[in-house]
């Protein structure tokens, strides 16, 4: 495997390093959003959302810790960093 090349070419032992898969979720996983307004929301609007709702589509970068999140209400692909995933049920069965 692609590991076990990269482990005895740097000299580690194969059974001491093991890659940090912890941020990986499955694709088609309900993902929630929060909203930055960059202010306080103003008086009577503290109960409008705080986060939009989406599905994962993929990953972005080297280390694959920036999520590509497609958006439930517009269908617009953003960026996201830090996400919220219900990963209770299986993505692709609703």
């Amino acid at each position: 495997s692609p590991l076990e090349v990269f482990t005895r070419s740097v000299g580690y032992p194969a059974d001491q390093y093991q890659p940090n898969i912890r941020h990986l979720r499955a694709y088609g996983a309900t993902a929630y959003i929060h909203i930055d307004d960059g202010k306080q929301r103003p008086k009577g609007r503290k109960m409008l959302a705080k986060a939009v709702v989406g599905k994962l589509c993929g990953y972005e970068g080297l280390t694959g810790k920036v999520y590509k999140i497609r958006l439930n209400n517009s269908g617009k692909i953003i960026r996201a960093r830090d996400a919220r995933f219900i990963e209770e049920r299986h993505p692709l069965n609703p």
